[in-house]
């Protein structure tokens, strides 16, 4: 695991609740939305891509999330 990815690590609801609380919505979401075919890996790789171009929408200040953050 890179120190530096963020999303690779388990996300702590009492260290940063709002990164939880999107987490477990992409989680709810992919699961209702993604095929049954992907493993948990893939499944685990589309939700650490989300988190991580959320995490760089708040960060540049672009997209919906610079409205909200």
């Amino acid at each position: 695991m890179d120190k530096n990815d963020v999303t690779s690590a388990p996300v702590n609801a009492e260290d940063n609740p709002a990164r939880a609380i999107v987490k477990n919505l992409v989680e709810s979401s992919l699961n209702d939305d993604l095929p049954i075919c992907y493993d948990k890996e893939s499944f685990q790789s589309k939700i650490d891509l989300l988190m991580n171009h959320f995490v760089d929408m708040a960060v540049q200040g672009y997209g919906w999330i610079s409205t909200v953050a």
